[in-house]
């Protein structure tokens, strides 16, 4: 990046200032308080929004004091080949295009054609790169060597869950390291509440124990305790049947049969039956007579079919006597004219009569049909009435089948009960009970004891399962947690990124001695002294900026920004100044741009030679000019 022109209004201690740097170095010489780093905090706050410390909603307080008028910033930047003029002001941040047009522009516009926020703070002011924490480093670090996270990779680097890994494609490695911390403690925690209890074995009579029961050994059980079930059944009646008296049996048995011998005598099946002989015979008459019936109906109506045609006939017959008989007009004299062929009135009479004839023949024929249809209509009230009375005969003849039926079954419970108590002392069945029921209470409860066994199994089993599951699980949690730490699989991951980034910290070694800075894979800053390790929160602030500039140039260098602006350089003394002037000589083919500020001592600064590359510029009542020289 490339600043070629700074213009401000009412900003700070600048009420107007126009400014160009066409060299790579400029120096900014000046006493103090005559605003040379306001022209640096001009250039952040176009760039980042803000300076001083000052918030975003305060930048108002930036205007120059007592102008009362906004403050305005204004630069053109040059990155990437592309040359962009921002303007900011403390409400609005726009670009202006070749015509004077003003666009809106945005800091994520910003962060994306020229770089994030972090790396502009360290290079707009170098004491920023050593104020992040190592995670802010690491994940800037992440960020500007493009490393390419992907759900893919992270699983196949042993992230198994997936909101782990969602945290980690974020860039959160503390989010996901909780996240996976606290599931490993659920998990330990669910693991910790399963506690399988093993199912309690023991012998049995027969040398086994409930653990070896068989599948089929327990279904034969189950039938053999079924059939005990039949038999004890069997023994509860014949012993009951024993006890109340065989005899009393019999009686009430040939009681009910009497009673069905009795309800059998009064039906009277023979009348019955007599009545549906006789009829059969009616039905059967009735038949043959609607047959007769239906014959003499179907002549009847061939002979109605036949007068209608005759009589059609004669209709037709009479029809064409009158038509003829009728005048016409002749078409030559357009009068009426008589046919020469018409026929006599006789004749005419004649027709008339013998159609009267054949209507009356017709009507006699449809009545004749009608009146044998009628013979067919009562042969089959006949037929219905007859069916009727048929039924009503056979319902006490279905009652006798029935009653006859209910006896064979009576007759049948006599017998058994006769059997049953030729049979004689019930004592031996009752002892045979007794022993039946024994064995089915020993089988039910050895059943029942194998089936808790096997179900107490099968708990603990899932159980076990279950809680090997949960440690698997807690142990998965646990080495994604590992994974998540800083010295885990972002340690591998930003290794060989960091290389590029010691090496830009060994090449200030020169500025930085008689300490040595090194970047661990966790992108902690580690400063050694000659005593030893030193805490970089007691280094002294000449120590602190130095570490920071090289911190500031391994930044520069890895986003691609290639410009430094150094301030605060009273901080360095002699000596450490011509370090870093000889640093700088050492690195300049690096930038693009690096800004100086330096505060004016006891001899007047001298411009540098033409083709140096390096423009010195004099700071002073309210003014920048170029000092006097080869270069102004």
């Amino acid at each position: 990046m490339k600043i070629l022109k700074l213009r401000a209004e009412n900003f700070l201690s600048w009420r107007e200032l126009e400014l160009d740097f066409p060299e790579p170095l400029s120096v900014l010489i000046g006493r103090n308080g005559t605003g040379k780093s306001s022209i640096l905090d001009a250039f952040r706050v176009a760039l980042t929004g803000t300076c001083r410390g000052v918030a975003r909603k305060d930048a108002a307080d930036l205007a120059t004091w007592g102008s009362g008028k906004p403050w305005s910033v204004e630069i053109a930047v040059e990155h990437n080949k592309t040359v962009r003029t921002i303007r900011r002001t403390a409400s609005t941040l726009n670009t202006i295009g070749e015509d004077g047009t003003r666009f809106r522009f945005t800091e994520e516009e910003i962060a994306q054609h020229i770089a994030e926020r972090k790396v502009l703070d360290a290079c707009l002011d170098v004491t920023r790169a050593l104020d992040m924490t190592p995670d802010e480093r690491k994940a800037l670090i992440f960020r500007l060597a493009r490393i390419e996270l992907t759900d893919d990779a992270l699983a196949k680097a042993g992230l198994d869950d997936p909101d782990v890994r969602a945290a980690a494609l974020d860039n959160d490695w503390r989010k996901a390291e909780r996240i996976a911390a606290e599931r490993k403690r659920a998990h330990n925690n669910h693991a910790e509440s399963i506690r399988p209890s093993p199912p309690q074995d023991r012998p049995l009579a027969n040398g086994t124990t409930l653990s070896s029961v068989s599948d089929a050994t327990l279904d034969a059980s189950r039938r053999t305790i079924a059939s005990l079930k039949v038999r004890e059944g069997e023994l509860v009646s014949t012993i009951a049947a024993a006890r109340a008296g065989a005899s009393a049996t019999i009686d009430a048995f040939r009681t009910e049969f009497a009673r069905l011998t009795k309800d059998l005598a009064g039906i009277d099946t023979a009348n019955a039956e007599a009545a549906r002989a006789e009829l059969k015979k009616t039905i059967d008459s009735a038949i043959r007579v609607g047959t007769e019936a239906q014959k003499n109906v179907d002549a009847k109506r061939a002979a109605e079919n036949a007068a209608n045609k005759v009589a059609e006939e004669a209709q037709r017959a009479h029809n064409a006597l009158v038509a003829a008989a009728r005048t016409h007009e002749c078409p030559v004299c357009q009068l009426e004219h008589e046919a020469p062929d018409k026929p006599s009135p006789d004749a005419i009479r004649a027709a008339a009569e013998s159609l009267d004839r054949a209507k009356a023949s017709a009507t006699a024929a449809a009545k004749a049909a009608a009146d044998a249809w009628g013979d067919v209509e009562n042969a089959s009230k006949t037929i219905r009435a007859a069916e009727a009375e048929d039924r009503r005969h056979a319902e006490p003849i279905v009652r006798a089948s029935e009653l006859r039926r209910q006896m064979k079954a009576v007759e049948a419970r006599i017998a058994k009960a006769e059997a049953d108590a030729k049979a004689g002392d019930p004592k031996p069945m009752e002892e045979e009970l007794a022993t039946t029921r024994e064995r089915i209470g020993r089988g039910e409860a050895l059943v029942l004891e194998v089936e808790q066994y096997r179900n107490a199994a099968k708990t603990f089993e899932a159980q076990t399962a279950a809680a090997k599951a949960a440690r698997t699980a807690a142990e998965s949690c646990e080495r994604q947690e590992r994974l998540c730490r800083p010295d885990g699989l972002q340690e591998t991951l930003l290794a060989p990124v960091l290389e590029p980034v010691r090496k830009s910290l060994a090449r200030w070694a020169p500025l930085l001695a008689p300490y040595s800075v090194r970047l661990t894979d966790s992108a902690t800053v580690l400063v050694t002294g000659p005593s030893g390790e030193a805490c970089v929160s007691l280094l002294s602030g000449s120590e602190r900026w130095r570490v920071s500039l090289a911190l500031s140039d391994a930044l520069a260098q890895l986003s691609g920004l290639r410009f430094l602006a150094l301030d605060e350089t009273t901080l360095l003394d002699a000596g450490n100044r011509d370090a870093l002037v000889k640093s700088l000589r050492m690195v300049a083919g690096d930038y693009d741009q690096v800004v100086i500020v330096g505060v004016l001592g006891d001899r007047a600064p001298k411009q540098a030679p033409a083709g140096s590359g390096i423009r010195v510029y004099m700071v002073g009542d309210g003014k920048v000019t170029p000092v006097a020289g080869a270069n102004a």
